[in-house]
């Protein structure tokens, strides 16, 4: 009995490695792939060893190949959006960042202007079993362009970010005394980019073909060319509008000053330590294409685009944080491409 209990074991054991050493792991039935980089093994006490790996959010389609009227913006205007790009169902993860800024810096000659962080947490830190899915925070833009292009540059894309004389953007220091405009788009790039304002909105208020039935969307939804979309007094997902915090907080983090662990499961980050820091990805209920985080937790990183161009100091973000009071889908602002926060991260796109 003790001999069969000892090969089973080992059996096990053997099973286990071969998974891992596949590049993967198993999420909830479904395989997940992990980068191509180097697993670094640190430890995080002494005797103890974090074996996770980094990983790419699930890409989630939206629309389909075809251009949509969209209401963008406060004032609801009408907008025709390209249909049939892929966001990240979450934000870019510190643990994620920190393993592609690495690896482009050590093998592929990277250059960051800024490491990032873990909400307030030390810049360049190693992550940890607490900051690991925390999103990365205190990135400019200048450095999200090159730490896409490096994503691109690993999964075997084209990058999307090009100099001025087509040659792809690697070192974000070349760009800090520098504008937008001297950033362009690569020619035949089919990468990792940033999600243009008007695609973030379309996503972050997409209702569909369906009309809402519950709460007080079912009265004030968008009607437009046949689809339903969010006002923008409401957070990405919810039901109610941004005046019922307790609605809202069940999809977007915002700043709760009286934090209480009973009155939902959705309060279990918000002790009052660290009620106005960002919060673990994918712990609240995501909107109705599966994007979670759209309201709320950090602001993302979004861009004004024109033409074959990133135009002029067009950078801005939405979404809203988790030190507002309340947010709405159309929450941010305009933002210079050196600037930095901790609550401002982003999330990637890829096109069609």
């Amino acid at each position: 009995m003790v001999r069969k209990r000892v090969t089973y074991m080992v059996r096990t054991m053997v099973f286990f490695f071969a998974i891992a050493s596949l590049g993967g792991y198993v999420v909830q039935g479904k395989t997940s792939a992990t980068l191509q980089f180097p697993v670094e093994q640190k430890a995080e006490k002494k005797g103890q060893q974090s074996a996770w790996r980094a990983q790419v959010p699930k890409m989630v389609r939206v629309g389909a190949r075809k251009s949509y009227t969209v209401p963008i913006t406060i004032e609801n205007t009408p907008q025709s959006v390209a249909g049939g790009f892929f966001l990240g169902e979450t934000e870019v993860t510190y643990e994620l960042w920190y393993t592609v800024l690495r690896w482009a810096k050590k093998t592929k000659g990277y250059n960051f202007l800024n490491s990032g962080s873990a909400g307030s947490e030390e810049m360049g830190a190693v992550p940890t079993s607490k900051t690991r899915i925390i999103p990365v925070t205190n990135v400019s833009l200048f450095s999200v362009f090159v730490w896409l292009n490096a994503l691109s540059e690993n999964h075997t894309f084209k990058p999307v970010y090009c100099t001025r004389e087509n040659e792809v953007l690697r070192d974000a220091w070349s760009l800090r005394k520098n504008l937008l405009s001297d950033v362009y788009f690569c020619k035949n790039a089919n990468g990792y980019r940033l999600p243009t304002v008007s695609e973030w909105e379309m996503a972050a208020r997409w209702i569909g073909a369906q009309r809402p039935l519950n709460g007080k969307l079912a009265q004030e939804r968008l009607h437009l060319n046949g689809l339903f979309w969010t006002p923008p007094h409401y957070a990405s997902g919810a039901m109610f509008d941004a005046d019922n915090r307790l609605q809202t907080m069940k999809f977007a983090w915002i700043y709760d000053a009286k934090p209480d662990a009973k009155k939902s499961s959705f309060f279990i980050f918000s002790r009052q330590s660290d009620q106005n820091m960002p919060k673990p990805v994918k712990q609240l209920q995501p909107n109705v294409l599966g994007l979670y985080d759209m309201s709320g937790n950090v602001e993302e990183w979004v861009l004004g685009v024109e033409g074959t161009k990133v135009k002029n100091f067009v950078g801005f973000s939405r979404g809203g944080s988790v030190r507002d009071v309340t947010v709405r889908v159309v929450d941010g602002e305009r933002r210079g491409p050196s600037e930095r926060y901790n609550f401002l991260g982003f999330r990637i796109a890829r096109s069609q």
